[in-house]
């Protein structure tokens, strides 16, 4: 396996009787605030399509999972704090009426 980062938990996630879909993919269970290493095991074309993540959270190493990519937010590349991906602050009022596109 190798790291391909972290995400940490934003949300609650708990996948007791989750049916996945997959023979042996089973979910992780998050807590928020949790920091979950990311692996490697995870085609990312799957990833994309189906919005879930595979990884084992920092502190319970060895219980690996399926979890929403919508319940975490992924940390920046020195692990200080979250990065913004897609995430954008809106700073002015907009009004589009009467614009054609």
């Amino acid at each position: 396996r190798r790291q391909i980062g972290f995400v940490v938990a934003l949300y609650a996630f708990d996948g007791q009787g989750l049916d996945l879909g997959h023979t042996g993919r089973l979910p992780l269970n998050l807590s928020p605030g949790d920091r979950v290493e990311l692996l490697q095991n995870v085609d990312q074309a799957e990833s994309a399509r189906g919005g879930w993540l595979f990884g084992q959270v920092v502190d319970k190493p060895g219980v690996m999972g399926y979890f929403p990519e919508a319940f975490v937010e992924y940390e920046d590349e020195d692990g200080t704090g979250a990065a913004e991906v897609g995430v954008w602050e809106i700073v002015y009022d907009f009004d589009g009426g009467g614009m054609q596109l």
